[in-house]
């Protein structure tokens, strides 16, 4: 009989007290076969290097398969957080250029109502000017540049007109093919100015107010 370590399976001394190759103190006799390892219910130093071997390529595995798990989820939500920054960056800018045109279109349209409220003025003016015997396409001009304002005037086709306007207005008279009365104006200037046509025929008048920058 030989003194063997139960722990790794190694072959010690006879006055061996531990393993001189593990430490361990677990030792006792064993019958040694020769050219083979202890019988089977020890270990030898050879199958232990193997086990952890084993053991370490598993927990390795593990780890690196844990390690490009954590790696494409990092990825990906880091892709994620850096695809909605970018689109929160841009919904922002637009939602600062759409406030900023709608401050514009509130001023133009606050101008813009202003500005009726005057032409409506003088609409009502040229309005109440104007009788039943003529018609005009437009009674008020906005920087009339060669605008056509055509008159039809009820008397069988027998009319006698005078026109009386300011000197910055340029006016052009005469008759269309089927015998309405019309004008051209074109009007640079500022402020509003006034074009009077008489109909002789009954002394009844209607004003044309034309309104420059």
């Amino acid at each position: 009989m030989k003194l063997v370590c139960h722990n790794c399976g190694q072959e010690l001394p006879d006055d061996s007290a531990f393993c001189q190759y593990c430490g361990s103190s677990d030792i006792g006799d064993a019958e040694i076969k020769q050219g083979k390892e202890p019988e089977i219910g020890y270990i030898t130093k050879t199958e232990r290097v193997a086990e952890y071997t084993e053991n370490y390529k598993g927990k390795f595995k593990i780890a690196v398969i844990a390690a490009v798990i954590f790696a494409l989820i990092t990825c990906y939500f880091g892709y994620q957080w850096n695809y909605y920054q970018s689109m929160y960056r841009e919904v922002n800018e637009e939602l600062k250029t759409t406030k900023r045109q709608l401050t514009t279109a509130q001023n133009n349209a606050n101008s813009y109502q202003k500005k009726a409220g005057y032409f409506d003025t003088i609409k009502s003016k040229a309005s109440s000017a104007s009788n039943t015997n003529f018609f005009a396409s437009n009674t008020v001009l906005k920087n009339p540049n060669k605008t056509r304002v055509v008159f039809d005037i009820n008397y069988n086709g027998q009319y006698s007109i005078s026109w009386e306007y300011d000197n910055e207005i340029i006016l052009t008279h005469g008759n269309t093919s089927n015998g309405l009365v019309y004008i051209d104006v074109t009007y640079r200037g500022t402020g509003v100015k006034t074009i009077t046509c008489t109909n002789s025929v009954n002394n009844q008048k209607i004003v044309i107010y034309c309104i420059g920058n």
